[in-house]
């Protein structure tokens, strides 16, 4: 089960593009870094923007060429180290977690060292159970540990070329450039570090819970974008209903849910990927 949810949350956001008892989400092991805090938006100025300060397909007031801007951005990230992180948390009227999903993706500049780290924790009405999974590769294997309520367990991966397992985890495109149209697109603010801010009002990018909710709607997302197209970071929020609620709900705060959904690419050329404290007990564990 977990490696479906693995698997979904990365087409969705990876790299994005992006999974009970309401749990604490954990940071990842020493192999890793602690859960990100989102980075402070810079300050907005009154400057206009030329083209030179624009990302590819944007234009001062909105986005005019998508594969332009998801190319860019595809690309910026090319060569360099950076921690890529994920949350979607999804919380009913009364203020608990139904469910809460956290991503740490930790890449070198040459992609020969990779550190995976994944959380989910829910409320007992998801039907999830809570889980910590954490992935470790370099050039020859791949490293894993999980963890949930009731065990502990490893696995290696010798046989995939390693290549395969680094595309696996690193794809660069993100649900905000695979999801919304150009035609959604306005610029509403340009902030110093030439950092354009662009809102988006259509339906949410598809998120590592989406198949848990219906009827999305009162959508907003935002993301700030740099003029090379890096997407540093975006954040949709919506309102949705459960697709199954728990057969006691009867109202709309126990049958729907509000979603914040955030993706930040961060750690540019900074990053890098130990290995995790666990690595010796997994090759002696391994499955």
């Amino acid at each position: 089960m977990y490696r479906r949810i693995i698997i979904h949350s990365l087409v969705v956001g990876l790299l994005i593009l992006a999974g009970c008892n309401s749990l604490p989400a954990t940071g990842p092991s020493s192999g890793g870094t602690s859960e990100l805090t989102p980075a402070p938006i810079p300050t907005a100025s009154s400057q206009t923007p030329s083209p030179a300060q624009l990302a590819p397909g944007v234009a001062s007031y909105g986005v005019t060429d998508l594969n332009a801007l998801s190319t860019a951005h595809h690309e910026s990230l090319q060569n360099v180290s950076y921690t890529r992180t994920e949350t979607v948390t999804a919380v009913f009227a009364n203020g608990t977690i139904r469910d809460r999903f956290n991503l740490t993706a930790r890449v070198t500049d040459d992609r020969s060292r990779i550190f995976i780290s994944i959380t989910q924790s829910a409320h007992a009405s998801s039907g999830h159970s809570a889980i910590t999974y954490e992935l470790w590769a370099n050039r020859t294997q791949a490293v894993s540990q999980r963890n949930s309520s009731s065990n502990t367990s490893y696995r290696t991966d010798t046989r995939r070329n390693r290549s395969v397992v680094i595309e696996e985890w690193t794809r660069t495109r993100t649900g905000f450039t695979t999801s919304y149209a150009a035609s959604e697109m306005n610029v509403v603010e340009f902030q110093t570090e030439n950092r354009t801010v662009i809102e988006v009002t259509g339906q949410p990018p598809p998120t590592v819970i989406t198949d848990q909710l219906i009827t999305p709607a009162d959508s907003y997302t935002t993301a700030v974008v740099g003029p090379q197209g890096r997407i540093y970071n975006y954040t949709a929020q919506y309102h949705a209903m459960l697709k199954n609620p728990p057969t006691e709900a009867t109202t709309v705060e126990n049958t729907s849910v509000d979603v914040t959904h955030t993706v930040q690419f961060t750690s540019i050329n900074s990053t890098t990927v130990a290995r995790p404290s666990w690595f010796d007990t997994a090759i002696t564990n391994r499955k």
